[in-house]
This record gives C-alpha cells, structure tokens and sequence, in this order.
C-alpha cells in the first residue's frame, strides 16, 4: 500500500513565527510575496520545516505557485504542500516555473495535475560572433523612439504573454532600472520606418555564472518579415556587446519557435538551460515566428 503523503499546515498571510525562518529558507527575491497579507503559504512541518509553498503574482497578475525546498531534498517532497496550497485556489488559474526545469519538475507537476504551459531555452554563445553588416543607431530616450518601439513591439509580439502588450509606463519602468543602457539599444530603420531593433542588458559575474551579454528583446516588424532581418539583427546585438569587452553571449526564446531557435542555432549558439511552466489552465498553441 502506497503511504500517504504527509499532511501540510496552510495559512493566508504569514504568520509572524514564520516570517524569519521562511522568508529566510525561500531567499530574498521570494521575500515580497511572502510577506505579503495576501499570501497563502503551506508548510509541512513548521518546526523543522522541509518544503515550503506559497503563492505570488506575475506582473500580468497571474497567480503563481512558489516552491523551495530545504538543502538537498527531492522537489517531490514538496507534493504535499504545493497541493495544500493549491487546493485554496480552485477559482482561478495558477502556473509554476522552475528556472531552469528538471525531470522532477516534470513529475511533480504530472502528480499535482499541472499542464505544461511555457518553456524557454536559454541559449549561449562565446562572443565575438561573425559581424553584421546592418546599418544600426542608438534608442534616443524621451524622443519619437520610444513610441515608434511600442508600435512596433506590440505588433511583432502581439501573440506573446509576457512581450507583447506593453505601454509607455511599462518601457519608461524598464528604462529607469540599473541595467539599462540606450546605447546597447539598437534600431534599424528602412524607408523612414523602425523596421526592427534589438535591446541588450548586461549581467554582471555571479558565483554561478561569467559576465553575459544578453539580447533581451529582439523583434522585426511584421511588414519587413522575409526580408532577412533576423540573422543580421541579432549580430549587430552581440557585435555591441562583444565592443563592451564581454565572451559570453545569451538569450531566451520560446522552445516552440522553431524558425527563432533555428536562426540562432545558425549563428553559432547553444542551448544551455530550459526553463519550464505548468498551469492549471489548458496548454497554448504551437508557435513558429522568426526574430
């Protein structure tokens, strides 16, 4: 007889003999949420805790299911609390990420019901690549740039759930952060239009990983498509970040964009991670759009 899975102990908003040891265990990104009023938060042993499940939201306002679990533990220890936790959330959706997935993630979310949603390959580089040819200039903050590129990003990512969609608000938020720099934000323009454009971030060294030079959002409108833009968009983008003295290039792209991955497998990239999501929601369409 299989034995039942241990019970879990569910709360909305965390309690105070919580906040220290749990905000402690999930890490400082997690800190937010689980400190949040609105939180629902599972635990299964609140003494000598080993996996922990609350609840936060995405910036399109979906409701997430967070997990951690403690040391080296099995994820599939943490059947228990995600359960808990989503058995207080029938009446709506609720999707997980694991960043990046692996094949406990894959059978955690098969015994909670979960359905595959999304998965995102991040894929590398060594930097220098071949050169690009594309006549490319800078984003010019506070001028017609700024709305000539939510045109154009709306249009080119009208199917996307996170990229498309965005207003003035949202750019000028991403445009106040550290990382941002106009520079390593490139436009290419033909016939007097914004025909595509490519807009970089840096990310510093970390324990885990070397400086990398990321290509953070790519696109080409769709009235130049079949034009060859892609290829030659993308290396105008890694050729800048190459000139700021970085070897790792990077990127993240739909794992059902065939045409995407295809052109940046062309260029001499590889996939290094998949990141993966399941929902309680049915799966989306297949996609197969070029950069």
């Amino acid at each position: 007889m299989t034995a039942s899975p241990p019970l879990a102990t569910v709360r909305y908003g965390l309690p105070d003999e919580w906040r220290t040891r749990f905000t402690g265990l999930a890490g400082p990104d997690a800190a937010p949420a689980l400190l949040s009023p609105e939180v629902i938060a599972a635990v299964d042993d609140p003494q000598e805790p080993t996996a922990l499940a609350w609840t936060g939201v995405d910036d399109r306002g979906t409701t997430l299911l967070e997990l951690t679990m403690v040391g080296d533990r099995p994820i599939t220890g943490a059947e228990a609390v995600a359960r808990a936790v989503l058995g207080e959330l029938t009446d709506r959706r609720v999707d997980r990420w694991a960043h990046p997935a692996s094949a406990a993630d894959d059978e955690l979310a098969l015994r909670l019901g979960l359905h595959p949603d999304r998965a995102l390959h991040q894929m590398r580089c060594p930097l220098p690549l071949d050169r690009s040819s594309l006549a490319v200039r800078t984003f010019v903050p506070g001028s017609a740039d700024e709305d000539s590129w939510l045109a154009v990003n709306n249009r080119a990512f009208a199917w996307h759930p996170d990229q498309g969609g965005w207003d003035i608000g949202r750019l000028h938020g991403q445009m106040a952060e550290d990382w941002f720099d106009a520079e390593g934000f490139l436009l290419h323009e033909r016939d007097g239009r914004l025909a595509g454009f490519c807009w970089t971030k840096v990310h510093p060294a970390s324990e885990a990983d070397p400086a990398m030079g990321e290509i953070y959002v790519i696109a080409v409108d769709p009235d130049f498509h079949g034009q060859g833009l892609g290829r030659p968009m993308t290396l105008a983008g890694f050729d800048w970040l190459a000139d700021q003295g970085l070897d790792v290039g990077m990127l993240y792209v739909e794992a059902t964009n065939d045409a995407a991955v295809a052109t940046y497998h062309g260029i001499g990239m590889h996939i290094h991670e998949t990141h993966k999501s399941w929902t309680t929601a049915g799966p989306p369409p297949k996609l197969d759009i070029a950069p």
